[in-house]
């Protein structure tokens, strides 16, 4: 496999061409409360102590918000400028992959696993439903090249940006953002037995760093909530997650494999292949790196045990996890000795290849019939592609061409015609719309009950969320509000003794509430809640 002009240019356009269409996706879920986070630092001008609609925030540190509010401060508040920085730095991540991939084995294989890293459809998805982990990743990566230069190249400065990136790691997630590449560092020395390296007295000045570094973050948690902020950024985000004491109930001990069979797609059979060889090879010579597997195994453990579970979660270790799908891949279809397993990789990517193209195709005509035509030529553009790839090409050259070509195709339709679709049944934005339409620059739009954080984001002018009845009262004596609400939340506005007028009835069904049988129904309108946008008067 050589990536020569061609591959290189075409990996690319294929590249900004998932990314760009994804841009321009509305935000949903956490990702619109990060938005609207960074919007609040813009708005209050506090860079510190953190506020959603209003009130104190508390649950991840600032990295992300600091990112989203400074291209606000050039680019103006939209989804496409909170989007755009993220994009950029994760590049940074996927230089990283390709640096310790030539560290650990060889240029070769740093190559393919930053190509494996950026077009995956989990990096794909959570550059467009961004979380905090898509920071986490691109610093993890970081600080894990940087440490790994300057004990296997004994570069000096390698220690240093190690732990800047680590510190900026737990900047973006708090303690997580240690763990990663402190398991990577300190399970491959421990295999080494470099014992001298791992009890030295420089890992004091890595705390005081990171110390230093973090305290922004500490600071603004100690401002709004004293101790108990503290408290909360040290212990209870995670260790309340992993134990279920703060959040979490599920109990799926296989969780994190099915959803992977997705979140490393198209390089699922590379990936499931490069963590079964290098278990085995390390049975053999358990005395090579462990900088991959010696995090990537008790990550997954810690997830796997963790009663609370997210998909996203997965991020942070799977750059590494594409290293040993690079490494392999390049090993199996180079040898002449593993026939039956680069056979076995070979059928199953076709295979992989096969059902995404049909899932995708009946996905369009059974569950969102009237896509855009220029959807369908855009398919069949790629569809051509694929038969002369086939034509064309052999050995892992096609392979790779053809998963790329399938993921960038599914990614492209998901963002251009089925999210569009999904999000004309999900009222946050129509309510947005509505209140930016019809209310005055002093008017404030409220949510009671409701908590879908793109209302606040995407309306002009927000207030506060309003979760229960006893919290109604801060309503009382407010000029100009609306309340976005459901039939219940009307009932209770009532008999509180407020005045009010429907202005809109809004159905609504969650993204991730709409099933089969919802997509598949010809009439939908029982299937949908109903939702109201009212104005007290």
């Amino acid at each position: 496999m050589q990536f020569n002009r061609k591959f290189i240019i075409f990996a690319v356009l294929l590249y900004l061409a998932a990314m760009v269409s994804g841009l321009f996706v509305p935000l949903v879920a956490n990702a619109a409360k990060y938005a609207q986070i960074s919007r609040e630092i813009i708005d209050n001008g506090s860079w510190l102590n953190l506020t959603i609609a209003h009130e104190p925030y508390l649950q991840k540190p600032p990295m992300l918000f600091w990112v989203g509010a400074a291209s606000y401060s050039l680019f103006g508040i939209s989804a496409w400028a909170f989007k755009l920085p993220v994009m950029l730095y994760s590049l940074a991540g996927v230089f990283a992959t390709y640096k310790l991939g030539n560290i650990l084995y060889n240029e070769k294989t740093g190559k393919l696993a930053a190509f494996f890293w950026a077009t995956l459809l989990g990096y794909f998805y959570f550059h467009n439903d961004i979380h905090t982990d898509t920071l986490l990743a691109t610093n993890a990566i970081m600080a894990i090249w940087q440490f790994s230069e300057f004990f296997y190249q004994k570069k000096q400065k390698g220690f240093y940006l190690g732990v800047f990136f680590t510190g900026l790691a737990m900047l973006t997630k708090g303690p997580i953002g240690l763990v990663v590449p402190a398991l990577a560092i300190g399970v491959d020395l421990l295999a080494q037995k470099r014992w001298k390296d791992l009890f030295h007295y420089r890992w004091l000045f890595a705390i005081v760093g990171i110390g230093i570094i973090i305290s922004p973050a500490l600071l603004g948690l100690y401002n709004q909530f004293g101790k108990e902020g503290l408290l909360f950024y040290f212990w209870t985000n995670n260790v309340g997650r992993v134990t279920g004491t703060y959040q979490g109930i599920n109990t799926d001990p296989l969780f994190y494999f099915h959803n992977s069979l997705y979140t490393l797609a198209p390089w699922t059979i590379f990936a499931f292949a490069g963590i079964v060889l290098e278990i085995r090879s390390k049975i053999s010579s358990p005395r090579k790196e462990f900088i991959t597997l010696g995090v990537i195994i008790p990550f997954l453990i810690i997830l796997s045990v963790a009663k609370q579970k997210n998909p996203h979660y997965l991020m942070a270790i799977l750059p590494l996890v594409m290293i040993l799908a690079s490494k392999w891949a390049t090993q199996v279809f180079d040898s002449t000795s593993l026939t039956r397993t680069k056979k076995l990789i070979t059928v199953s990517n076709y295979i992989l290849v096969s059902i995404g193209w049909l899932f995708t195709l009946v996905a369009l005509i059974l569950f969102f019939p009237g896509t855009n035509w220029i959807n369908w030529i855009i398919l069949a553009v790629f569809l051509v592609l694929t038969i002369l790839f086939i034509i064309k090409n052999k050995g892992l050259t096609r392979q790779l061409l053809l998963l790329l070509t399938f993921a960038t195709a599914f990614i492209v339709t998901v963002n251009t015609s089925i999210m569009p679709k999904m999000m004309e049944y999900h009222s946050t934005y129509k309510v947005a719309e509505a209140f930016n339409k019809r209310a005055t620059e002093k008017d404030k739009l409220y949510s009671y009950r409701l908590r879908f954080w793109s209302s606040f984001f995407y309306s002009k002018n927000y207030g506060t969320w309003i979760p229960s009845e006893k919290q109604l009262h801060i309503l009382k004596g407010v000029e100009n509000a609306w309340v976005y609400t459901d039939t219940y939340g009307l009932g209770r506005l009532k008999a509180h003794g407020f005045e009010y007028k429907i202005t809109d009835t809004f159905g609504h069904r969650t993204i991730t509430g709409q099933t089969v049988k919802f997509l598949r129904a010809e009439d939908k309108s029982d299937m949908l809640l109903k939702f109201y946008l009212v104005k007290i008067e």
